[in-house]
């Protein structure tokens, strides 16, 4: 049975981000894909993206969405923005580009089932 999924492909690229200086681009970091995101609908797979990263913006052909982050990744408490801003803490400006593609998929019949999942058979 044919299926049509939509997934999410998400790349980050981080600099550092200094509150007195601003960015620093040689201190730019790009990850690569840090995350894949599938859903059988593109409103279920914008839900599943805010849900993780916040709501992003069109941009050109992707969907975009920016952050400031401490050196964990994660999005900073008050404390640490209050550091930051006494230049005593490390920020990372960190983008997100989310490229979103259809994929059709096949379903897998009883037979390639049993086969990938030998040890099912004898359990039911």
């Amino acid at each position: 049975m044919k299926n049509t999924v939509f997934k999410a492909t998400i790349y980050k690229m981080a600099e550092e981000d200094t509150y007195s200086g601003g960015c620093l681009p040689e201190t730019c970091q790009n990850y690569g894909v840090v995350d894949e995101i599938m859903a059988l609908t593109t409103p279920l797979l914008l839900e599943k993206i805010k849900q993780l990263y916040g709501v992003p913006y069109i941009f050109e052909d992707r969907l975009e969405f920016c952050r400031m982050e401490n050196a964990r990744g994660e999005a900073p408490n008050g404390s640490e923005i209050g550091k930051w801003q006494k230049d005593e803490l490390e920020m990372w400006a960190a983008r997100y580009s989310i490229y979103i593609c259809r994929q059709e998929t096949d379903s897998l019949g009883n037979g390639e089932l049993s086969e990938f999942f030998k040890e099912l058979e004898n359990e039911g």
